[in-house]
């Protein structure tokens, strides 16, 4: 009888866990299969958000990284740029207090007693771009035709807007066609005649882009460019010139 009490038990315990974990345990082993796996969904999910996160973040300090750079670079070059400015306005306020004739003492440039002193005008001061384009002119007429280039550069390259700039365009060409660099000679004739139609250099600066285009081998670009000269000015003194070399230029084919 003891067995078969002990057999009763055992089968009233396994249907009351039958009836604890359901009819069936595998739907228990099923659900939780599913639930670990949803888990694993979601851990994966969030690392893969995590991960999103981390390259955004990175993307962004390499922006504010790229920016801090871009704008300290930007930074040094102004400062460089008005570096050069100011050392080429102390260099052209040197050369001309340097051109200019030294004054006599005041002992020897004294009147004679009981003559009066006629009043004098003081001399304007130049504006920087001015001062520029007069140690242009000075050095292109003493053959400094380098120094010469480098004054008429800065004068347009920091002053775009002054009123010299055609003059400073046309001196420039004039010192590079006088050191043989007929190529950069013509684009800055070019860029007068492009930009400042109206000045009073275009005819001389459209006569210097002909004679730069001869100078460079191309014969028919020069000879259209000096037919033109003579087309539309016909009494001007670039006519006359532009007639006569192309004489010369057709004669000698």
């Amino acid at each position: 009888m003891g067995k078969f009490h002990l057999v009763g038990f055992a089968i009233v315990g396994f249907f009351g866990l039958v009836g604890i974990l359901g009819c069936n345990p595998n739907d228990q082993f099923v659900r939780m299969e599913n639930e670990v796996n949803d888990l694993k969904v979601e851990i994966y999910r969030q690392r893969q958000e995590m991960q999103d996160l981390a390259k955004k973040t990175g993307q962004i300090e390499n922006i504010v990284t790229a920016e801090s750079t871009e704008g300290k670079k930007h930074r040094a070059d102004t400062q460089e740029s008005l570096r050069q400015l100011n050392e080429g306005i102390q260099g052209v306020r040197y050369r001309l207090e340097s051109s200019t004739p030294q004054r006599t003492s005041s002992i020897a440039s004294r009147p004679p007693a009981g003559q009066s002193v006629s009043p004098t005008t003081p001399p304007l001061a130049l504006e920087p771009d001015q001062q520029l384009f007069a140690i242009a002119e000075k050095d292109y007429n003493a053959g400094k035709f380098q120094s010469a280039i480098e004054s008429a550069d800065n004068l347009i390259k920091h002053f775009p807007d002054s009123d010299n700039l055609p003059d400073a365009l046309y001196i420039k060409g004039r010192a590079l066609m006088a050191t043989g660099a007929f190529k950069e000679a013509q684009d800055s004739f070019q860029k007068l005649c492009n930009e400042f139609p109206a000045s009073v250099l275009f005819r001389q600066a459209r006569l210097s882009v002909g004679r730069c285009q001869l100078n460079q081998g191309n014969t028919l670009a020069a000879i259209s460019t000096f037919e033109q000269i003579v087309d539309r000015w016909p009494t001007s003194e670039e006519a006359r010139r532009a007639a006569e070399i192309l004489q010369d230029v057709k004669s000698s084919r």
